[in-house]
Order: structure tokens, then sequence, then C-alpha cells
């Protein structure tokens, strides 16, 4: 019997303590404990690509895949912008005028709010910087690309972010007018923790 209660008060005890933790961390302003399943999350999307110069091939259009490495979401951020993310996608792409022509664009990119503190839920406006590779079926050799980009949340939640960009990307190398041009995109990010 001594024993139960010593277990039951050992028990109750270790509970206060982490909750006077909790209370104290929650009190002084700490961040919370970084999880990376706090971050990663998938982003669906349609993606189209108008080349500088398309030689009879017209846009590319076709779905697009992608994982949140890292997303910061904060409506009071102390410094620096209070939306962040960095990500890798790719998007599977085919020409609008010939069926036989398709193109596959990766990449790794960051977005960077341009407010530090966001107190709305739609409609909040961002840039960011993209680099990566883009493989045409009908060229031998994939290219290197880099682009600038603005956007739009229209939709801007923990858990959910609706957004459209708008990019120009230059492609490196030879051919680097058919490789270089404008991406359009619409995608939505999800995190389900």
């Amino acid at each position: 019997m001594k024993n139960i209660f010593l277990i039951l008060i050992f028990s109750f005890g270790a509970t206060l303590l982490f909750g006077q933790k909790e209370d104290a961390r929650i009190i002084n302003g700490a961040p919370a404990p970084f999880h990376w399943f706090d971050h990663l999350g998938p982003n669906l999307g349609v993606t189209a690509f108008l080349p500088y110069e398309d030689k009879g091939l017209g846009a590319f259009i076709g779905p697009e895949f992608g994982l949140n490495l890292y997303m910061r979401n904060r409506a009071h951020a102390r410094t620096g912008p209070a939306y962040f993310r960095v990500y890798a996608q790719a998007a599977l792409l085919r020409s609008q005028l010939q069926d036989t022509t398709s193109m596959l664009s990766s990449s790794l990119g960051v977005e960077f709010s341009f407010e530090d503190r966001i107190k709305r839920a739609v409609f909040v406006p961002f840039w960011g910087l993209e680099y990566g590779g883009i493989q045409r079926s009908d060229f031998e050799k994939a290219r290197s690309r880099a682009a600038f980009i603005l956007g739009l949340n229209l939709l801007h939640t923990r858990q959910v972010i609706w957004r459209v960009r708008g990019a120009y990307s230059y492609g490196f190398g030879a051919n680097f007018e058919e490789f270089s041009g404008i991406y359009m995109q619409t995608t939505l990010s999800f995190r389900f923790w």
C-alpha cells in the first residue's frame, strides 16, 4: 500500500512540474518546441508554363506535386517575415498544341511574406526565389533554371494555404529561349499536424 501511495505521489508531482514548465513557457513568450512534423506538408496544384519562344508548342499545362520542407506561419513575428516557406516541387506539363511534347520541371524554393505581422486570413502577398531543372521530351539534356516569384495567398490559415503565383524563369545553357518563360501556378498547401 505504501508503494502504491508513493507511485501516485511521484506521478502526480511529475504532472504538476510539467504543467508549471508549460505555463512558464507560455507566460514568458518562449517559442514552442520544434517538431519537423509541424512543418512538413504536401502541396497540390496546377502549373502553366509559357515559353519565351514556343516554336509552335504553345503553353505547357499540368499537375504539380510538392512538399513543404519547412513552413513558418506566425501572426505576430517579432523579426523577419511572418510567412516563410522552404519547399520542393515537381510538375509534369504537356504541350497544348502537340500531344507528343511534354516537360518535367522540378525545383527547390523559398518564399517570404512582405509583412512581419499577418492578422488576416486572406490576400497575403509574398515573394520568392526558386532554382531547379527542366527537361523536355524533345531535348536530350536537361537544363537548369532560376526564377523570381511574386504571389498572393488567397486563403492563409494555419492548416491550409491557397496561393496563386507568377514567376519569370530563366533557363541556362543552349536553347535558353525555349526553356525561359513565365510560370503561373495555383496550389494548395496542407498541414495535418
